[in-house]
């Protein structure tokens, strides 16, 4: 499950959510503090978060190149 949420989040960010593949399957841009649950419209792998207004260039169906940890 990706979902995630923001409480105790203190600051907004953006938050992309990534298939298997490494594809955007979903943005959020802007998610405020203490938003309690956001979750991808289509299934997802990964969930990236970063600061607010970092996502402006990023649609869904872009590939995302990232090393699995």
């Amino acid at each position: 499950d990706t979902t995630i949420h923001m409480l105790f989040v203190f600051f907004p960010i953006d938050v992309i959510w990534v298939n298997l593949e490494k594809k955007v399957v979903d943005i959020k841009r802007n998610v405020l503090p203490f938003t309690p649950w956001l979750s991808p419209k289509d299934p997802a792998k990964y969930v990236v978060e970063l600061p607010s207004s970092s996502t402006k260039f990023v649609k869904v169906g872009d590939s995302i190149i990232f090393n699995e940890a």
